[in-house]
């Protein structure tokens, strides 16, 4: 899997976003490692909410939150340890009704598919 540094990934979808807010960013080159949270404002007023942490060695800790205006549940990736009987454990997608199986996701795939989203909106 490849996985970018957090800075680069938002850099790439700034023309979907509206307001940011990044409370941490901290990123090691020569571990490859860091610590991201933020909080974007995407161009249908959709809320993004990220935590993502790559930590020394590869391990990975990570939300990715998306609502509606109305603050109503898009969908969300995590990899909390939860979720046991799906295959996929322990990432998984939380929809309004449901719960998924999901591969492993990085901000720039989930960047992606929002992209594509709001494209179909338009």
């Amino acid at each position: 899997m490849n996985i970018l540094f957090p800075s680069k990934v938002v850099s790439q979808f700034q023309h979907i976003i509206i307001h940011s807010n990044v409370f941490l960013i901290l990123e090691d080159d020569e571990t490859f490692s860091y610590k991201f949270k933020g909080d974007f404002v995407l161009s249908t007023n959709s809320r993004f909410v990220v935590r993502d942490y790559y930590f020394p060695g590869g391990r990975r800790k990570y939300s990715y939150h998306l609502q509606d205006s109305n603050a109503n549940l898009i969908f969300r990736y995590d990899n909390e340890p939860h979720w046991a009987s799906l295959p996929t454990f322990p990432h998984h997608k939380h929809l309004p009704d449901s719960v998924i199986e999901s591969a492993e996701m990085t901000l720039e795939m989930v960047f992606a598919e929002i992209e594509q989203l709001l494209n179909a909106q338009m």
